[in-house]
Parts: structure tokens; C-alpha cells; sequence
């Protein structure tokens, strides 16, 4: 929060009250945007107890004079003696009425108090300043809301635009203000240049803004005011320019100087991420890629002496100037239009005055005409070439791989949480270790900073080696170990962190880039460039880059350091960064860097640097050492794009992206189908391993045929396994295939498919770890041993049995799909019976020979079926129609007559019936009917309870149903539990053993197995045999086993449960037995 809004109050009359020291931060500058956008006015409040007791039951209460804002009073518990609390973010409403209505800006407060039980005990206010409606308040505090300043719903900017129409209209264009679409970039200029002649016709004269402006802000005037008085600032032009832009539907881009303002166009949709740009190199960046115009806006205002127009080609040229390095005003900000409306920051509605701006279109006459379209083409052309000749292409691709900015960690190095700092007092035996091939283990510091003296370092930024840490430093790197400047836990994280962040890496990418930065080179930029894309201040860059690996036996194991098979290198992007801005060049190190007799001569190159930058002031050349993760595959892109550009060109798909000529890269003719593709192509002229379909086989012959083509499919659509097939077919070709992918998992699942199949031998891979020399070595040992005797013979029988099956599953297909004379194939008359399953499962059609019907027969035969359906439409469903038991096909007017007839005596009967099944309901003891199959069953039931064997029945309807039932109910749950119990039993038992009673043998039972062991035995084992006298005989009389079960207490439960149940059955007897001979007992 911007402002030094602050005030406090810790003293108190009578000093019996505690005091509360209260801080407030305020907005130093509110106007109607803050509340249309919804922009925190009120920043933290910090309360602080400096009395010596606690307080509790506080309120804090934020109040305004005037009144424009509204804070709803907040409690606290307790604040205790001496404690500081911060409250961080405070909600306020204000309100738009007092904004609104103010014509000049007004002096206002806020007022923040502290109090107990309404006894005030701290307080403090902060000023600030109520801006009018239509005033900016400046870039110190939410530059961002100069976007709502933008307004392109203006009704001027409507009567600019037709202008702007008209003029296009003129000069024989499109004039259709639709946005980016077709036309490209060439289009945007030619809208944005229409729009700068419909602004030049306005007369519009420059007024002087106000100093300071961009950070102090100023008042705007609107479209309407700009257009209507002809008359504005800089700043006013420039967003009256951006208004109307937007409106065609462009992006635009505002940007402030020091003291000026202009306007810029996206000349194609562009992310920049942040509202705000507070670096002009990103400008610079993309007006040299002709992404971005910036437009000069005061020249619309600029009026020569034969009065001639100022042509949008000058504007454009001037504003381009303007955020150069060398640019006499200083850049301030950038401010993205679009980016800041996806952040909610809408144009302000104002209610401007009344200004005749919607009169008659102006005409487009000698003022201001558009040129040719080539002719701006022509002129917009960006550096010394077209940008679309093929050395103007080169060059804008090599601008965009070469990063020379502050972003680059190549010539900016910070320490973080991606480096490790070593302690080396001799970075050149490090290097001899490593190159021996020595394994380094990674210590902690050994002198922790709290037992470290006061020593300081005469590099500024660089902390210095005490002597004890020197000593300890090389002791340790004699046992093939070096100290890093971090404590034991800080070293595990991050060397955890790195290790991972360098696998992942090179599994995806198959590329090493840990290295050991060995000195680094501290750096100032130019004076020139302090101001502009590099700021002022020392940077670091490393210099000599040794690619190294971690590693480690285990989980528990600590990580060591190697050495791995790359070779060296020296900072390429700041030896290209010396070159291009410092007329710098090291020749010594463009070829293999210097040696010694282990590895580099790390002495010899920083004494090589050192003597070339011995006369470059801000430039120095330290001994720190290291390790982190370092990217220059771009940089080398880009030289190679310089250095081997002929040789990239002989490349035909290179040449092609290039000179952009001609239609493809092959000819015209189109690429195998899939159709066709087995009379074209023999099982044994396809060596396809894996499986493929017909247009994974047909992608294989494209290939085979020297094809160039997009393979396309979503995951999991087997890609990799055509690209498996494919590169076997070649192989066995004769051909060489190179196989490259972004990712490294792609090459694995390819490899991993080839050497299943068995052609792992034949397959190079030159990619992660086995990029290393030995392992490519071992590869060719493998190929160069590899012998394969014998498999022609294999083959040919295989591809012969493969070849019958073929043309068998090809027969099937044909029969399948062959057209019948009626137009239908087997295959789609399937589908079609498939389809309608269940639609019509009463209709069966017969159709004996498919022959016999034509394509037009059946044509008919579906136009009836169409206005059938549509009869069915106007009647219903025939299914449930009333009339659906009629079964007569042909209409009479004496049949009609008949069956009215038949309707009315059917009623008449039927009014009779209806009486007479009353007393058959009640005798039912159910509700009376008119429903046919009701009355039917009732009719039944009558029949067959004057059967002769209905008397049991008869009975049953007699007594009373309703015990009845509920003795039922309870038979039948007795009945399952029973069964139940049975089968739970582990022997079968005779009628005799319900004469026991189980309540007490059980009770018994359980008495005598909570007994002394061998009581318990004993007396249970007398309670089984007096129980066990009952088991039953098989059929062949022979009794079963007496021997007592397992658990022989679940057994004599059973029994009591079964002897329970039967007790139900004698107690419901009496009311079954109504059912006279149909209840036969519970036997």
C-alpha cells in the first residue's frame, strides 16, 4: 500500500486507561474507479499494546469525514501486554454518490479508533484525497485502473470508427472492423491506419499536460470531450486511440514515459501474462519480431506549413523510437488493455457533457487517404529485409532462440534453492579429481556462520573463506570430499531437490544439465543500457560449465559427485553476450578449451579471461565454485542457425519452412488408402512384428514410398506402435531411420517394443544416459556381434500361412459388405435388425430371396411405412386403442350398424351385471367393481366354491380370516426358523429327545462348563450320554454317532430353540385346525 497515510495516539487522560498505539494505511488517492473495480482502499492495521497490562473486549472502529466510506466495527478478544497485532486486510464499501458528485478533488480522512466499553483508548487518522470522476489517479498507487479510463462504448468513438470505415471503403478494402481474422498482421496496420486518418480529420489540437502526470495522474477527458472540444493531452489521445482499437476489437497497449504518453497495437493476439510491463525490452522484443506498433499520438496534432497529413508510417516510426535504449524519456510502464480487462477492470460509465459528437460522418476526402496495400507492407517491413524472405525468416528465428536478458541464469546467476555453493580453495585440483574419475561426497559446512568470525570478503556480495574453513576445504577434498556452505538438513533438501529436478529432466529430455559452474565473471552492463532493458548493478555469469552427475547407492546413502562423459564448455551465451556488446572476443576459446595433465586447465582459462577483461571497468573475474542446473541448448540452436545454415538447408523439410516455396515436399498425388491396401501389398512385403491395422499399415507404405506426412491421433491410438512397425519395415528395408522425440518416454516405449521383437541390436540409442561414450561403444559391440542365421525359410512358410488367413478374413469381409440388389449389404441389414430390437417383437418378416427385391421396391416399401407411421401419429398407439379388438378389415355401413347394436345390448347387459355383483362382494368381504377382469375373477372364485371339494374352503371364508392369518403368519416364521435350527445340527435326533426338557439341561450344561477343568469334563461329559441316547438310526437301523460333537453347547441350544418352535404349533392348533382337512398339523 502506497502513501504514508499514518497516525497514532498512546496517551490518555488520567492514565487509568491502557494505551493502544494504532498504525493505518489508507490510499493516498480514491476516485469512482477504486469502487467500480472493487480495489481494496485500506491496507493493514497494526494495534500494539505499550501498556503493561492485557486488554480485552476491544472494538475497532474505522470511520471517513466526509463520509464516502462504510467499515463494519470488528471486535477483539484480547490484546495482551507489549503484543503488536497486525488486522491485514480490512473490507470497506465506499460510496459512489460522493464521487460522483465531486467536480474538483476534496481533502478527506480516515479515522481509526480503539475502544473499551465506549472509553476511547488509541486512535489514529490518515489523509487522503476524494479525486473527481474523470480524474486519474496516477501510477504510485493501482496503475492498472487507467485501463477503466479506456472507454469504447463512447458514442464518439462510434462516429470515429464509421469514419474510419468509410475511409477503408474508399481505398477499395474491406470495411469490416472485426478484429484479428483473415489477413494477418497486414490487416491489423491497415485498420489501425484507417483509424489514424479518421483521428487526423477530427482537427484535434495538442494541449500541454500536466508535470509528472504519470505518477501524480491528471484529469482525462473522455472520447465525447476529446472529439466534441477538439482538444487534448497526450494522455488523452492516447487512450481515446486505445478506445477505438478496442472497439474494432484489437488489443491495445497503453504506455507511460516520463512526462508522455502513447498507444500501442498487438498486430496478433498476444499472453503476456501481466497487466502491467515495467520493462521496455519486452517492447523492443516484440516491435523486432512486428508483433507489436507503438503509435505517436501527438502527431495527430502535429500541422505543417502545407498543411500535409502526418502519415501513420512517421507515428508508428516515432513511437517505435520512443522505448529505445537511447530514448530521451524514461520508461515508466505498459499498461495491456486486454490483460487488464480479463481482470475485471472495467471501462468507467460516466456521464459526459453534452457534446454534438453523433452528427454527420466526415467526409474521407483530400484530408487523410490510405496508400496501397503493398505500398504499407512495403513500409512496415521490420529491420534491413523482409522479415518473410527466407534470410529475414533465418534472422527472426535466431533473435527468438538467442536470450541476452537479466532472465537468462547463463548471465545473471543467483543463488537459490536450485544451487549448491561449494567451499573449494582450489577449484583446478577439484576439476584433476573429477576428471580422474573420483567420486565426491557432498559435506555440510564445516564452521556454521554462529562460530565464524567477523571476516568479510573484498568482493562486494562474496562471503570470505576464514582460514580454519580453508584448511577443513582442503583437508576434505584430499579424501575426495567437498564442503558446501550449508548446514547438515539445509544440504540433504536441497540436494534431494536437485538430484530429482536433474532425473526428471533427463528423462524427459534425454539431456544432463547439472554442471559445476568453476568461476564466475562479475559484471556491470553499459551506463546506456542501466535505464532500459538491463538494469543498473552487478551481475554474475558463470564461466567454465563441467557437466557433472549426483548419484547414490540408496535411499539411506548419502549423494556423491562424478564426472560425466560431455565435455566442458565455457559460458557460451556470455561469450556471445561480450561479443555483441562489448566488441569482446576470446578466439582461445572457441575451439577445445585448454588442457592440463587431469582435465581442464581451470588456472590457464580464468588467466585467459582475465587478461581480455583486464580493461572492461565493472568486470571481474571470482573464484567461487557452483553446482546447479544450467539450459544453453537454445544458444546452441542458434549458432548452429548461423554457423550451419547451408548445411540445415540441404535439408528438404528445413528448406521447405524456409523459402516457403512451392505447395509440399513431395508431390501431389494422394497417400495410400486403407481400402485396397491387401491386393496392393503381400503379407511378406510388410515385416510388421506387431500388430497394425489398415490405416496404421497404410501410414507404413506412405513411408516405404519416401512420403512425407502428419501422423495424427489422440493418446492411446497406438502411435508409438506404428512407429515401432514403421521403423522394422525400413530396417528390413536397407533404409536408416532417425527417430527423435521431445520426450524421452516416447524413445524408451519405441525401444522397449523393438527389442521385444527382437531388434534391439539394430537400434541406436544416442539418448539420457546412454548418450554416454561407452555405452554408445557397447551398442555398436552388440550390433557389430550380432548374427541372425536362418530366418528366410521361417519367414516365408509364416508369412504364407498369414497370407491364407488373410485373403480368408478379406472373403468374409467382401460377403459381408457386398450391395444386394435392393441396395442393402448383410453388414448393414444386421446393424439395422440390431438397432430396432424390441421395437416390434410380435412382427416377423420373411424374406426368402434378397434377389428379388430392387433398391425402388424397398423405397416404396418404406414411404408406405412412413405414412403409416404418420396415420399412427393421428390415432394413437394401435396397441391401446379402444378399438384395437376389432379385428374386421372391411368397412360397411350394415356392419356399423350391427356392431352399434351389439355395443348398446352390451351395455344393457352389463347395467344388469353390475347390480347382481354387489351381494357377491359383501359375501367376499370385498369392495364392490365394474372392472371386467375383476368381475370375471370373482365369477371363478363363485364356480369353485360349489365344487364338492370347496367345503375346506367354503370354511375358510367363514370363520374369522383375520386370526386366522395372523396365526398363519406366525406358523410360517416359526416354520423357516425351525429349519433353520435343523440345519444347524450336527446329528439327527428322534421324536424321543422333546421329552427332555432342554431349558434345564442347558442351564445345567452351562453350570457344569464354568467348573474346574476336569469337573467340567466330567460332569458335561454325563450330561452328553443322558442326551445322546436319543440320536436317531439311518434306514439300515444302524444308530448314529453318539460322540459328542465340537461344540456340543451350540447343539443342545439348537435343540431348545427346535423344542420352542414346536410349542408355537401346539399353541396356534386350535385356530388351524379350521381349516378342517386341509391342516394336517405341524408333522
Amino acid at each position: 500500500i502506497s502513501g504514508d497515510a499514518r497516525g497514532s495516539v498512546t496517551d490518555n487522560p488520567g492514565g487509568a486507561m491502557p494505551d493502544v498505539t494504532v498504525t493505518l494505511d489508507v490510499v493516498p488517492r480514491l476516485n469512482i474507479a477504486f469502487h467500480q473495480n472493487g480495489v481494496p482502499v485500506l491496507g493493514a492495521i497494526e494495534l500494539r499494546n505499550t501498556s503493561a497490562m492485557d486488554i480485552s473486549d476491544l472494538t475497532v472502529t474505522v470511520t471517513s469525514d466526509p463520509s464516502f466510506l462504510t467499515v463494519t466495527p470488528f471486535p477483539i478478544d484480547r490484546l495482551r501486554a507489549g503484543e503488536a497485532r497486525t488486522i491485514p486486510s480490512v473490507v470497506a464499501t465506499l460510496d459512489p454518490g460522493i464521487f460522483l458528485r465531486l467536480t474538483e478533488a476534496m481533502r478527506a480522512s480516515v479515522t481509526c479508533t480503539v475502544t473499551i466499553l465506549g472509553q476511547e483508548i488509541g486512535r489514529a487518522v490518515a489523509p487522503c484525497e476524494l479525486m473527481a470522476p474523470a480524474e486519474w489517479t496516477g501510477m504510485r498507487h493501482s496503475p492498472e485502473l487507467l485501463a477503466a479510463f479506456v472507454c469504447p462504448n463512447d458514442p464518439a468513438v462510434d462516429v470515429i470508427l464509421r469514419n474510419a470505415a468509410e475511409k477503408l471503403r474508399t481505398a477499395r478494402r474491406d470495411p469490416a472492423l472485426a478484429g484479428y481474422g483473415p489477413g494477418g498482421r497486414a490487416r491489423v496496420l491497415e485498420c489501425a491506419e484507417a483509424l489514424w486518418g479518421a483521428l487526423w480529420d477530427e482537427q484535434i489540437a495538442y494541449a500541454l499536460p500536466p508535470a509528472s502526470f504519470e505518477r501524480e495522474g491528471q484529469k482525462i477527458r473522455l472520447p465525447a470531450m476529446v472529439v466534441g472540444n477538439k482538444v487534448g493531452t497526450c494522455l488523452d489521445l492516447t487512450l481515446l486511440y486505445a478506445a477505438c482499437l478496442e472497439q474494432m476489437g484489437f488489443h491495445p497497449l497503453v504506455v507511460l514515459l516520463e512526462g508522455h504518453a502513447l498507444v500501442g497495437v498487438w498486430l496478433e493476439p498476444t499472453d503476456i501474462v501481466t497487466t502491467t510491463v515495467d520493462e521496455p525490452q519486452l517492447l523492443r522484443k516484440r516491435i523486432a519480431l512486428d508483433e507489436l506498433r507503438l503509435i505517436e499520438t501527438t502527431m495527430l496534432a502535429v500541422r505543417s506549413t502545407d498543411h500535409a497529413p502526418v502519415t501513420f508510417l512517421e507515428a508508428t516510426v516515432q513511437g517505435g523510437s520512443s522505448v529505445r535504449v537511447d530514448a530521451p524519456q524514461g520508461f515508466e510502464v505498459a499498461l495491456d488493455i486486454h490483460r487488464a480487462r480479463t481482470r475485471c477492470i472495467r471501462p468507467l460509465s460516466l456521464a459526459g457533457p453534452s457534446v454534438a459528437v453523433d452528427g454527420p460522418v466526415v467526409e474521407a476526402g483530400p484530408a487523410y487517404s490510405l496508400g496501397d496495400r503493398a505500398e504499407l507492407a512495403d513500409r512496415m517491413a521490420i529491420g534491413e529485409g523482409d522479415a518473410e524472405q527466407p534470410a529475414g525468416r533465418l534472422e527472426r528465428w535466431k533473435r527468438r532462440l538467442l536470450d541476452l536478458s537479466m532472465r537468462n541464469k547463463l548471465l545473471n546467476f543467483k543463488v537459490g534453492k536450485g544451487t549448491i555453493e561449494l567451499l573449494c580453495p582450489d577449484a583446478g585440483a577439484l576439476e584433476d579429481r573429477l576428471a580422474g574419475g573420483a567420486l565426491l561426497r557432498l559435506l555440510p559446512d564445516p564452521a556454521p556462520a554462529s562460530r565464524r568470525g567477523s571476516s568479510t570478503s573484498a568482493i562486494p556480495g562474496v562471503e570470505a573463506i576464514v582460514p580454519d574453513r580453508i584448511a577443513l576445504a582442503a583437508d576434505a577434498l584430499a579424501g575426495n570430499a567437498v564442503h558446501t556452505t550449508l548446514a547438515p538438513e539445509d544440504l540433504e533438501a536441497r540436494v534431494l531437490d536437485l538430484y530429482r529436478t536433474v532425473r526428471t529432466t533427463m528423462e524427459e529430455t534425454g539431456a544432463n544439465n547439472l554442471y559445476l559452474a568453476i568461476g564466475f565473471v562479475s559484471w556491470t552492463p553499459k551506463p546506456t543500457e542501466a535505464r532500459g532493458a538491463i538494469r543498473a548493478g552487478t551481475y554474475r555469469a558463470p564461466l567454465l560449465l563441467v557437466p557433472v552427475a549426483l548419484e547414490r547407492k540408496g535411499v539411506r546413502s548419502g549423494f556423491t559427485l562424478r564426472r560425466h562423459d560431455e565435455p566442458a564448455t565455457i559460458n557460451p551465451t556470455f561469450l556471445e553476450m561480450l561479443r555483441q556488446d562489448f566488441r569482446v572476443q576470446i578466439p582461445e576459446l572457441d575451439g577445445d578449451l585448454p588442457v592440463d595433465a587431469n582435465g581442464v586447465d581451470v588456472r590457464g582459462i580464468w588467466t585467459m579471461v582475465r587478461t581480455y577483461l583486464k580493461d572492461l571497468a565493472g568486470f571481474e573475474v571470482t573464484e567461487d565454485v557452483a553446482l546447479s542446473t544450467f539450459s544453453f541448448a537454445k544458444f546452441l540452436m542458434w549458432k548452429q542457425l548461423g554457423d550451419q545454415a547451408a548445411d540445415l538447408l540441404e535439408n528438404p523439410v528445413v528448406r521447405r519452412l524456409v523459402e516457403m516455396r512451392g505447395s509440399g515436399l513431395a508431390d501431389d498425388s494422394p497417400l495410400p488408402e486403407a481400402v485396397g491396401l491387401d491386393k496392393r501389398m503381400g503379407v511378406a512385403d510388410l515385416k510388421l512384428p506387431l500388430q497394425a491395422d489398415s490405416s496404421q499399415t497404410a501410414a507404413i507404405v506412405a513411408a516405404t514410398e519416401g512420403r512425407s506426412f502428419v501422423l495424427y491421433g489422440p493418446p492411446g491410438t497406438g502411435k508409438s506402435q506404428t512407429i515401432s512397425n514403421l521403423i522394422a519395415h525400413l530396417l528390413s528395408a536397407g533404409k536408416t531411420v532417425l527417430f527423435v522425440s521431445q520426450k524421452a518416454t516416447a524413445l524408451e516405449v519405441v525401444r522397449r517394443r523393438l527389442e521385444k521383437a527382437g531388434l534391439g541390436p539394430f537400434c541406436l540409442e544416442v539418448h539420457s544416459a546412454k548418450a554416454q561414450k561407452s555405452a554408445v561403444l557397447d551398442q555398436l559391440r552388440t550390433a557389430w556381434e550380432f548374427q541372425a542365421d536362418g530366418v528366410d525359410e521361417p519367414w516365408r512358410l509364416t508369412a504364407e500361412a498369414l497370407q491364407a488367413t488373410r485373403d480368408q478374413l478379406n472373403a468374409h469381409v467382401e460377403v459381408l459388405h457386398r450391395r444386394w440388389p435392393n441396395g442393402m449389404s448383410a453388414y448393414g441389414a444386421f446393424g439395422q435388425v440390431i438397432a430396432g430390437r424390441g421395437l416390434a417383437p410380435g412382427l416377423t418378416i420373411e424374406c426368402a430371396d434378397p434377389a428379388a427385391d430392387t433398391e425402388d421396391a424397398l423405397r416404396v416399401m418404406a414411404q408406405r411405412l412412413t405414412e403409416l407411421a404418420d396415420l399412427g401419429k393421428e390415432i394413437g398407439n394401435p396397441s391401446v386403442h379402444p378399438l384395437r379388438v376389432v379385428g374386421k378389415r372391411v368397412w360397411t355401413p350394415a356392419w356399423q350398424r350391427e356392431f352399434l347394436g351389439l355395443a348398446v345390448a352390451f351395455i344393457r347387459e352389463a347395467q344388469a351385471v353390475l347390480p347382481a355383483s354387489v351381494p357377491v362382494a359383501e359375501f367376499l368381504d370385498v369392495a364392490p367393481t365394474g372392472n371386467p377382469a375383476r368381475l370375471q375373477v370373482r365369477h371363478d372364485l363363485i364356480d369353485h366354491l360349489q365344487a364338492p371339494g370347496a367345503s375346506a374352503g367354503y370354511r375358510v371364508l367363514s370363520v374369522d380370516r383375520v386370526a386366522l392369518r395372523v396365526a398363519m403368519d406366525e406358523w410360517v416364521d416359526a416354520l423357516v426358523a425351525m429349519n433353520r435350527a435343523v440345519d444347524g445340527l450336527a446329528r439327527a435326533w428322534r421324536e424321543t429327545v422333546w421329552e427332555l426338557d432342554f431349558d434345564r439341561v442347558v442351564s445345567e450344561w452351562e453350570e457344569a462348563s464354568g467348573a474346574f477343568v476336569l469337573v467340567a469334563w466330567w460332569r458335561t461329559r454325563l450330561l452328553w450320554q443322558a442326551v445322546a441316547m436319543h440320536v436317531a438310526t439311518d434306514a439300515a437301523g444302524v444308530k448314529g454317532s453318539t460322540s459328542r460333537p465340537e461344540d456340543a453347547g451350540a447343539e443342545l441350544r439348537g435343540l431348545r430353540e427346535i423344542a420352542g418352535l414346536r410349542a408355537v404349533f401346539n399353541t396356534k392348533s386350535e385356530v388351524l385346525e379350521r381349516f378342517g382337512t386341509i391342516w394336517a398339523g405341524p408333522e
